[in-house]
């Protein structure tokens, strides 16, 4: 059987032609956008500048709210103008201190000249047709040595062991674990049995004590063990950053 290699040119071509029989809707907001059937032409310029509300978002990082209505208007404009069809404002850390001789002046968050800038770059956006959104964090685990490990980011590691069976499997693998780690589960399976299927054998925290003491009866063959560990993460800041002040909102 023979296949037929669609470039770009070819792919419009054939979805003009497509186009004769079936018609064309395209469906945006509240209304329908028609397209002639017949107009190949205007369906690949429909494709190449698409109306603003069926253009992409990007995030828009604010490093220390540093900015000012002059910039969020020029880089509002250049962004329209590069095909973007709306922002996700992002307030994240500053990079450096204030240097007025650079032009550098943060804003602290949830400052009053913050919203000021915020409701700026809300109304610009929505008079250039762009949409606006606004997340309050990035999610990434900022903080540092004085954050608690009860309030920590966390993460789950593996620990792995096998065993020939028949015999009583005995584990502690509690045994080296860090400051803050602890033994979430542990899975037991025939070393043959794929990994996404039930395990037969689960341990929760109560039952590790008799692991490790009284052991569990297997039978024979190679068997798998797995223990989840639930432990910090220890990441440190991706970026030194700055304490601002701020002003708590209820």
């Amino acid at each position: 059987m023979s296949r037929r290699v669609l470039n770009r040119r070819r792919f419009f071509q054939s979805s003009a032609a497509g186009s004769v029989v079936m018609g064309v809707s395209v469906t945006r907001g509240a209304g329908n956008l028609q397209i002639s059937a017949a107009d190949g032409e205007g369906i690949e310029a429909l494709l190449q500048r698409p109306p603003l509300d069926c253009r992409p978002m990007t995030r828009w990082w604010w490093y220390g709210g540093g900015v000012t209505e002059a910039g969020v208007n020029r880089d509002l404009m250049q962004m329209r103008e590069a095909g973007i069809g709306g922002v996700e404002i992002q307030p994240v850390y500053p990079l450096s201190a204030d240097d007025p001789g650079q032009g550098i002046i943060n804003v602290p968050f949830f400052s009053d000249r913050w919203y000021e800038l915020l409701a700026y770059a809300v109304s610009r956006g929505r008079s250039l047709g762009l949409r606006v959104e606004l997340t309050l964090g990035s999610g990434w685990p900022f903080g540092g040595p004085f954050i608690p490990l009860g309030q920590a980011a966390r993460r789950i590691r593996f620990l792995t062991t096998e065993f020939e069976g028949p015999g009583r499997f005995r584990w502690n693998p509690a045994q080296g674990l860090g400051e803050g780690e602890r033994v979430a589960r542990v899975n037991g399976r025939p070393a043959d049995q794929p990994v996404h299927e039930p395990a037969p054998l689960v341990l929760e925290t109560a039952d590790l004590g008799s692991l490790r003491e009284d052991g569990v009866p297997l039978d024979a063959g190679r068997w798998r063990f797995y223990a989840a560990i639930d432990a910090p993460t220890y990441m440190p800041v991706s970026y030194t950053h700055l304490t601002l002040p701020t002003k708590r909102i209820v």
